[in-house]
């Protein structure tokens, strides 16, 4: 076979295989919250600094890797940071801040701060007390799989009037309301 050397077709020079691969390296990198970059746009690096910190008891540097990573979105730091507000682990306990972090992941779709929010309104930590409230968030929780959130809907939907069920179905068509 014969290959016509035309500009189109002309081989990639070595100044350009250099800069093509620190785009790669570079570019793509720091664009990704997940992979590449400096550790505070990492989520994943985040989350395993933060884990291994927590296990060792050295919570002031899992307070800050599980920060990083709430404010890259990531659902699991938020409900491992609202975890430890809420019991007062490396922190002063603080119910409010625990709600609100519970309520973000939770606007997220996550599971578990859909759940955690529907126990802390039929507890009343950080919150009025509401049996109704914790009924609506334990629905979205069943929704997302929680099994012990759909059996604590159930229980506490016996003790809803139809009105009550009825506002609470009304309130589910419309979604995961935002924090």
């Amino acid at each position: 076979m014969h290959f016509v050397n035309s500009p189109s077709r002309r081989p990639l020079g070595p100044r350009t295989l250099v800069n093509v691969c620190v785009l790669l390296v570079f570019g793509i990198g720091f664009a990704s919250p997940v992979r590449g970059g400096p550790p505070e746009f990492r989520i994943e690096e985040n989350l395993a600094t933060a884990i291994e910190a927590y296990d060792g008891g050295d919570y002031r540097t899992a307070i800050t890797a599980w920060t990083r990573a709430a404010n890259l979105d990531s659902t699991d730091a938020m409900t491992s940071l609202a975890d430890m507000y809420f019991r007062g682990v490396g922190v002063v306990a603080d119910a409010g801040r625990a709600l609100a972090l519970y309520r973000k992941a939770a606007s997220q779709g996550d599971g578990v701060a859909l759940m955690n929010v529907g126990d802390m309104h039929l507890n009343g930590y950080g919150v009025r007390r509401s049996s109704l409230e914790a009924y609506f968030w334990f629905r979205l929780a069943g929704r997302a799989g929680q099994v012990w959130a759909a059996e604590q809907a159930e229980f506490l939907g016996q003790n809803l009037t139809d009105k009550q069920r009825l506002q609470v179905e009304e309130r589910l068509s419309r979604g995961i309301p935002s924090p």
